[in-house]
């Protein structure tokens, strides 16, 4: 045997244990948090530095840290966790493979919603969703990853208008949750059109309800067919969210109009959200005055 041979064995065998190592992260992924956790995250760590230039020990070493980072986390380790994130970026801010990158937007989300819990200024989580959407458009780009993480900057923003009486943030919500339609309006892959219809959404709750109907409207018309129940229970939402703004802006044959149309469009769907919205528009119809 040559010794090239012998090398392309002993790689194809690290490559092996090194999934190995992914199967006891997924695994770890869906167990309670516990302190067996972390020690399969430092062993997971350490056979990715042992095996440095394989083609998949990145990728072990970065979720091995996003590991041990959310089940510190999950233990009450708050700054234990910071400190891995830490880690977790020092070592891999720069990585250009999109399964690593996705890692350090997961970590990073966790983190925000952390410190957000713990009652961090609402302001500080901008910078963070900025730093995921920069690590998303490197090459070559994330697109679910991108269009999440303007997601969250707008609602964050529309949060901050909200709680600061701020015409700035509002602006700034608005602009972000344009944006995305803009940039995502044509995707039908699950993954990135949930977020443009979540925008959307999020975009009609801030309009003057003359404006938001055609926003409802549009929405509905363009996912009320869709392969997938997830963006049909966006179309259904549409419907519902524009009825109970009708509601309460006293436009209640208008309301009524809708809640009908949800029943039409929707009363035979055995999808359980979908169901949901029915439900809702059927409670909405037993408050409005009857015609």
């Amino acid at each position: 045997m040559g010794n090239l041979e012998g090398l392309a064995i002993l790689d194809a065998t690290i490559e092996r244990e090194l999934r190995v190592e992914l199967a006891k992260l997924d695994a770890l992924g869906t167990a309670p948090p516990a302190e067996d956790g972390l020690k399969q995250c430092d062993a997971s760590i350490a056979f990715a530095e042992r095996a440095e230039g394989s083609p998949s020990a990145a990728l072990v070493g970065a979720r091995a840290r996003y590991e041990k980072a959310r089940v510190l986390s999950l233990l009450g380790r708050k700054e234990e966790s910071r400190a891995a994130v830490r880690e977790l970026f020092a070592r891999y801010e720069h990585a250009t493979a999109p399964d690593v990158r996705r890692i350090l937007g997961r970590a990073l989300f966790g983190q925000t919603k952390d410190r957000l819990e713990e009652g961090a200024d609402r302001r500080s989580a901008i910078a963070e969703y900025r730093l995921v959407l920069h690590i998303a458009e490197r090459q070559p780009p994330i697109e679910d990853m991108a269009a999440s993480a303007l997601y969250h900057l707008a609602l964050t923003h529309a949060k901050i208008a909200i709680e600061r009486d701020s015409r700035e943030h509002r602006e700034k919500a608005l602009d972000r949750f344009r944006e995305i339609e803009q940039r995502f309006a044509a995707h039908d892959v699950v993954d990135v059109a949930r977020w443009t219809a979540r925008a959307v959404l999020a975009r009609a709750k801030m309009e003057p309800l003359d404006v938001a109907g055609a926003t409802y409207e549009a929405l509905f018309q363009r996912r009320r067919g869709d392969a997938s129940l997830e963006l049909v229970t966006h179309a259904a939402e549409a419907l519902t969210a524009w009825a109970e703004r009708c509601a309460e802006e006293d436009e209640t044959a208008r309301a009524a109009e809708l809640v009908k149309r949800v029943s039409e469009a929707f009363g035979a769907s055995e999808h359980p959200p979908i169901q949901e919205r029915v439900h809702r528009s059927e409670d909405l119809a037993k408050t409005l005055p009857r015609t």
